[in-house]
């Protein structure tokens, strides 16, 4: 039996704002800002931290760099930020493919995280990054199961009330 799309949209909206808020304390480690890139550059992380003989300033780059894939999938999460890009105009994927692609892609940045980098040499900073990024994935193993749970309408959540919120809050319509 599958959920009503509101309530997809309204789980979508949460795990935005979750996802927001952790990749903006991730992004904060990280002594670099980048541009957002597609979402096929995963070698890259792998690369770029073998290439970084400071742990910590790989760890950040490491987490920049998920947070640049994590964005490439996320049009909203873009517009919370302030991105303009040709995704300006567009709404997450609000199906359950989408939405198992990004856990998959969570899991294996987990994965990848610990495969690569030992909390033996990172400084305090770091390891509390390290750690949240554990508990953010840990976090999403946990819910993931329990995603169509919820209620498709209330007072306050749902497609009649996140879309318009986000339009008329986040996403600003300007003229050139």
């Amino acid at each position: 039996m599958s959920a009503h799309p509101a309530k997809k949209v309204d789980d979508i909206m949460n795990k935005n704002i979750f996802l927001f808020a952790s990749t903006a304390l991730l992004s904060a480690c990280s002594a670099q800002q980048g541009k957002v890139t597609s979402a096929s550059a995963a070698p890259a992380i792998a690369e770029t931290s073998k290439e970084t003989a400071d742990p910590n300033a790989a760890l950040a780059e490491f987490f920049a760099e998920v947070d640049r894939q994590e964005l490439a999938l996320s049009p909203m999460s873009k517009s919370f930020r302030g991105v303009r890009d040709a995704d300006y105009g567009k709404l997450n994927d609000p199906s359950d493919a989408a939405a198992a692609a990004q856990f998959k892609a969570g899991q294996d940045a987990l994965a990848m995280m610990e495969k690569q980098f030992g909390t033996a040499n990172l400084d305090d900073k770091s390891k509390l990054s390290y750690r949240l990024f554990q508990y953010r994935a840990e976090r999403s193993r946990n819910a993931f199961p329990f995603q169509n749970y919820g209620y498709n309408f209330d007072q306050m959540n749902g497609a009649q009330s996140q879309i318009p919120a986000f339009l008329i809050n986040i996403h600003s319509v300007k003229n050139k």
